[in-house]
């Protein structure tokens, strides 16, 4: 018989977690928490405590250079469906990250880039002269929001100024037919006090196809100017409408696409934040339709 030497098992080892303390907040009973008194601030504190512009809307340079790279090699995602020829300054990635930093006002040198908020302020200035100047000599004009979560309330009070102004705001007073949008089935157009967004199973939903942009110039009139953000801009901008875009860094091709300033105005903004945020720009939009 072989012999069998004994091997001890290994010691036990007894964890024992640190008890976790929890550290509750003390407050008055209806207090507002971390919600900034907007009285006291001027409007570009304002913008940048709501994360619209400013330091607290960046992101990482090196996902801004993968944005840049995407669209030097024209990837059609990248690309959101614009025609080729309002691309054709863009020729690579330094041109292009030129151009972003005419558009955003960033600094790919440092670790991470964001909206420059004086930029912001001059092109949201410039975007509201020009949508009241097309209300108040009556033109039409087509709102939609591809990120309805954050924009729609401001986009729909934005419509009501220019229609209280004398614009023909475009819409449709039935939904257009179910098809396939962003890859899913029985998505279709609704239109929210006057402003176009997608619907699905009795929800609005955020978009990224360029395909539905066409759609929405399709079953409109031709419009004098479009109001719109991300892949509703591009669509406007590829079919040659004047157009004020609302363009976050996830919209780069707007962006670059809009550098001439012939038909597009691009404002740079995060387009990611609550509805909240917003308000403060339909508040300052109110004086330009006085």
């Amino acid at each position: 018989m072989t012999s069998h030497q004994f091997v001890p098992a290994p010691p036990r080892k007894i964890l024992r977690r640190k008890p976790r303390k929890i550290f509750r907040v003390v407050r008055e009973q209806g207090e507002i928490v971390d919600w900034p008194n907007l009285g006291e601030m001027t409007f570009i504190q304002q913008v940048n405590a709501m994360k619209l512009a400013g330091k607290r809307t960046h992101i990482s340079t090196q996902s801004f250079r993968d944005l840049v790279g995407q669209l030097a090699r024209r990837y059609p995602q990248a690309t959101m469906g614009i025609n080729p020829k309002y691309l054709r300054h863009a020729l690579d990635s330094g041109s292009i990250e030129e151009l972003a930093i005419e558009v955003y006002g960033c600094d790919p040198t440092q670790p991470k880039v964001f909206i420059d908020d004086e930029l912001f302020m001059i092109a949201l200035d410039e975007a509201f002269a020009r949508i009241a100047d097309v209300a108040t000599n009556g033109g039409n004009i087509i709102f939609a929001t591809s990120r309805p979560s954050s924009m729609l309330p401001f986009m729909i009070q934005l419509a009501s100024l220019a229609h209280n102004a004398g614009a023909n705001v475009l819409d449709l007073f039935s939904n257009t037919t179910p098809g396939l949008v962003d890859g899913r089935a029985h998505r279709r157009l609704t239109w929210c006090g006057g402003v176009g967004v997608v619907c699905g199973e009795g929800s609005l939903l955020s978009t990224n196809d360029t395909k539905i942009g066409e759609d929405l110039l399709f079953h409109l009139s031709r419009p004098d100017l479009v109001v719109a953000d991300h892949v509703f801009a591009g669509a406007a901008l590829t079919n040659g409408y004047p157009t004020v875009a609302f363009t976050g860094f996830e919209s780069l091709a707007v962006a670059i696409a809009s550098v001439p300033e012939q038909q597009c105005i691009s404002v740079p903004i995060a387009l990611s934040q609550p509805s909240n945020n917003y308000e403060i720009l339909a508040n300052n939009a109110k004086s330009y339709f006085n």
